[in-house]
């Protein structure tokens, strides 16, 4: 592969004169050491010299050993896959295998056009393609790895010709640099300061420092320097003027101008105007008419080629070509780099191909479609170029380059290939029918869903039996991406009716059903078992655990017994399949019954394997429901950072927030004590759901609704919103609702209303689920129920009874939050039987529980119910020996730091205890904590 800047046979440039300064600028800012990452843009009119400054710079640095990372796109390349990236990384890949994991190097190499396994050049793989998020992950890894060895610079020239696969993989690197010690250089046309940022800059999330370089045109003093290093020329001054002002100080422009006048060889007198054209392509195109037949032929195919490099150029002429390569660079048409070669200016090469007669161009297609440097995609599109019309053998060459772009990951490009490869396919050919249907799977893994429409659409009357099935899948998955759920419906059970003669597909289209109707759990299972059952007569156990699972998770719900074998059968099968999906059910189901070590380890593993794969479609819902988790195993700061978490990828994404992450901060909220702000992102949350057609998210949200109303003891509340949820929830068909179950606070607060006969119902039906699934959440609520029904009949004795697993310690699996809420029912028992200093005990322990969680609503009901025991210095409470020794210092007088520093532990710590004091000794002040502990015996 040549090598584009090895060396230099014109490091000193003309246009570089006039420009120290700004050589000198951009020297000081990417001169090693860096702190974090910065990002420098040099911008300016084309032909103002930023690629004379840039370069000028770069070798400044490079001769003082710092290695980097640099690409010159140009026009030609400007639809090619990676072609960019093959730039900066190409030379970097034998250094990388030594940081960088396999997975990422191996996506590197496929990128950048080779097998994973080698250095030798790949057309087509069987592997799966990888996603263009996994390559844009593994090019941010990449510069990540070479960070941390030396400080990184990667400098692009010319920013407006990266192609799309680069510059989508860079957008993403460049907006993760955190504080990795990197600068980005870029040049970039603009007629005027201040515009746009390129790569999506402007919407980083984390905001990177942007240094703006802007070339100002040169002064007339500098002008002349440059004009006469350039052409040698000795112009009168008031040419020279006259120049300049047409010129607007653009040295390139200014340049061809003066090369113009000289041609003409004419002498401008006082006043004349310069009798040339006065558009800098007119300058341009005006010379290159002049260039000899062979200097055209040799320079064209430079133009039109990906990658020109002397080897290619030689073979274009026949023979040697170092004297006219010599001429031509002598002549500020191109520049040399080691093998590469490039113009002088990107306007040189667009006007000799615009200049070129159709014939021309056409010759020199027909030639570099079989020239051997250049690349196979270059060779195919090239070769569609060179012929109009059907033709089978460019067809094919086509989809061999939109297969190896598949491959490579850049969907995007291998659709536009297929779809050349689909018009240059005769019309009748069996083939055109199976490039349509490639063409519309590259368009879908590209995300662009309305595309895929429009293919199939137009695909579907040519096509019947398999074929039929195969493409009314793709426009069902598409569908469903837009969000139109029952009609991907529809559509996936037209395939059924094709798909018949194969059980895989059959079985694919199936279980894509089983997610699909998700609002019928009936339907469902069903389809999910169709699914296992044509899967298990295949080799695809992907998808077969995943059926598998589907059917165990379903069922559950539905509210049969659940088949624990079936779900270690899907697991051990999930373990032996290709890289499908992996469901995140078993999670749910363990986070259900309440082993949230099991749930926690299967999201945490799905979200590294998703993350290791580029699959990053999913991170957000899986850092949800680790989030979740976390919730219930009472660690809410950090379930909070862990949704705040999934919600910043999404907006880094470009994507809406999830409900299920906005749900679970908002549940946060609740728990914490913001009742306002939860009630408020409940209320919209469920008017979203409801009025979009999604029954089991409103009833998630009615969940967030129902704690807070429980948390600020709005029963009747509760009961409202239990009920609107249990609908939503039967709509949808869920007996066992799992985690989403509204009974728990329905029954609890239909007993505090006193509504016996309607909570002993919701009571018996949640005793049913729980014996058929045993859930610690669910025998938590059971007993407040049970005991606040007690508690109504006057049956103080059942209350306690009820309650009797909290007495002295916590229930194995019970959250912390549990054991205090029923803490408060049983404490309400103890009082009403005249033990105060009982309940006070136990709303003391209840009152640690909610303060060390952070449930400050909660620590305030224990506070109020340890008042409301009117406890006196008569009937004190034991003290904890740390809160007695807190008790005894502040009681003497001395500060809450004071105390602290005595005790060695935080101010925060000594007011926490104090809080908890107060309420055992019955006091509200300092001065009286004072006098109680004065005639109180030490603990």
């Amino acid at each position: 592969m040549p090598e584009r800047h090895s060396g230099s046979e014109a490091s000193v440039l003309p246009a570089l004169l006039g420009r120290q300064t700004e050589v000198d600028r951009l020297l000081d800012l990417i001169r090693p050491p860096y702190t974090g990452p910065e990002i420098v843009l040099i911008e300016g009119p084309a032909g103002i010299g930023k690629t004379s400054v840039l370069r000028a710079a770069l070798e400044q640095v490079e001769t003082q050993g710092l290695a980097t990372l640099r690409a010159s796109p140009t026009e030609a390349e400007v639809s090619f896959a990676y072609a960019t990236l093959r730039d900066l990384l190409d030379d970097r890949l034998p250094s990388l295998a030594t940081g960088l994991s396999q997975v990422y190097l191996n996506t590197l190499r496929r990128a950048l056009g080779y097998s994973a396994e080698d250095d030798s050049p790949s057309t087509a793989t069987k592997a799966t393609p990888p996603s263009t998020e996994l390559v844009a992950i593994a090019v941010l890894t990449a510069i990540r790895t070479l960070g941390a060895r030396a400080p990184v610079l990667l400098a692009i020239d010319d920013a407006g010709w990266v192609d799309q696969a680069s510059r989508d993989a860079l957008s993403y690197a460049f907006r993760r640099l955190a504080d990795l010690p990197v600068r980005v250089v870029l040049t970039q046309r603009a007629v005027a300061e201040g515009g746009p940022l390129p790569f999506g800059l402007a919407d980083v999330a984390r905001p990177i420092p942007i240094e703006r370089l802007w070339l100002e045109p040169l002064s007339v003093g500098a002008l002349r320097s440059v004009v006469g290093a350039a052409t040698g020329a000795d112009l009168s001054r008031p040419t020279l003027l006259r120049i300049h002002e047409i010129s607007a100080g653009n040295p390139f422009y200014a340049i061809e101008l003066a090369r113009a006048i000289e041609a003409q060889g004419e002498v401008l007198g006082p006043g004349q105007d310069l009798p040339v054209p006065m558009t800098l392509r007119d300058l341009v195109s005006d010379r290159l008419q002049g260039l000899p037949p062979s200097t055209r032929r040799v320079l064209l195919a430079a133009a039109m080629s990906s990658r020109p490099n002397v080897e290619l150029l030689t073979a274009r002429l026949g023979r040697d070509i170092r004297p006219l390569l010599k001429a031509s660079v002598e002549a500020g048409l191109l520049r040399i780099d080691g093998d590469f070669v490039a113009f002088a200016h990107p306007l040189i090469a667009s006007t000799l191909v615009a200049q070129s007669s159709e014939q021309e161009r056409l010759d020199t297609h027909v030639w570099l479609a079989q020239a051997a440097t250049e690349d196979f995609e270059a060779r195919a599109r090239h070769a569609a170029l060179a012929h109009t019309g059907a033709n089978a053998d460019v067809a094919e060459q086509l989809a061999l380059a939109a297969a190896q772009a598949r491959q490579r990951g850049a969907p995007l490009v291998a659709a536009e290939l297929a779809d050349l490869a689909v018009e240059r396919t005769p019309e009748h050919a069996p083939e055109r029918a199976a490039g349509a249907l490639a063409a519309a799977d590259a368009w879908f893994a590209a995300g662009e869903f309305s595309t895929v429409q429009v293919r199939i659409a137009a695909l579907l009357p040519s096509v019947e039996g398999v074929q039929r099935a195969r493409a009314l899948v793709l426009k069902g998955l598409a569908v469903w991406f837009t969000g139109i759920t029952q009609e991907a419906v529809e559509i996936l059970m037209q395939a059924l009716a094709d798909s018949a003669a194969d059980d895989q597909l059959t079985g694919l289209i199936h279980y894509y059903l089983s997610i699909f109707t998700d609002a019928d759990l009936r339907s469902a299972r069903d389809h999910a078992l169709a699914a296992a059952d044509m899967l298990s007569r295949t080799s695809d156990h992907g998808h077969h655990a995943a059926a598998l699972l589907q059917v165990f998770y379903i069922s559950v719900v539905l509210g049969l017994k659940p088949e624990l074998a079936l779900l270690e059968r899907g697991l051990a099968l999930e373990r032996d399949g290709d890289l499908v999906d992996r469901l995140t059910s078993p999670g749910i189901w363990w986070a259900g019954i309440g082993r949230l070590d099991r749930a926690r380890e299967r999201f945490s593993s799905l979200l590294e394997f998703d993350r290791a794969h580029g699959m990053f479609s999913n991170v957000g819902n899986l850092l949800t429901r680790l989030a979740e988790v976390e919730v219930w195993a009472d660690n809410w700061k950090q379930a909070r950072k862990l949704a705040t978490a999934a919600l910043e990828g999404d907006r880094e994404a470009g994507v809406e927030a999830a409900e299920m992450t906005l749900r679970a901060l908002a549940y946060v909220d609740a728990l914490e004590g913001d009742i306002d702000l939860a009630e408020r992102a409940a209320k919209a949350g469920v008017e979203r759901c409801e009025n979009g057609g999604a029954p089991t998210l409103a009833a998630a949200w009615l969940k967030v609704f129902a704690i807070a109303a429980a948390t600020r003891d709005d029963a009747a509340a509760v009961v409202e919103a239990t009920a609107r949820a249990a609908r939503h929830l039967q709509e949808v068909g869920f007996v066992e609702p799992m985690r989403l179950d509204p009974a728990p606070e329905r029954a609890e607060a239909l007993a505090i209303l006193g509504r016996e006969s309607d909570a002993s119902a919701e009571l018996r039906a949640l005793e049913k689920r729980h014996r058929l699934v045993p859930k610690p959440w669910a025998a938590a609520a059971i007993a407040r129920t049970t005991a606040r029904l007690a508690i109504g009949r006057g049956d103080l004795e059942g209350a306690l009874s009820a309650t009797d697993d909290v007495a002295t310690s916590d229930p194995v699996g019970w959250s912390r939050f549990d054991v205090g809420r029923t803490l408060l029912v049983r404490a309400g028992a103890l009082r009403r039987a005249r033990s105060r200093r009982g309940a006070a005990e136990v709303l003391s322990r209840a009152r640690t529980i909610f303060d060390a969680l952070g449930a400050s609503r909660w620590t305030k009901k224990a506070d109020a119910e340890l008042n409301r025991l009117g406890l006196t210095r008569s009937v004190p409470l034991a003290l904890t020996p740390t809160e007695a020794r807190v008790a005894r210092l502040a009681g003497e007088g001395l500060s809450t730091r004071a105390v602290a520093a005595e005790l060695g532990i935080s101010p925060r710590t000594v007011e926490t205890h104090l809080a908890g004091i107060y309420g055992k000794l019955g006091v509200s002040s300092r001065a009286e904590l004072g006098r109680v502990m004065a005639g109180r015996v030490e603990d």
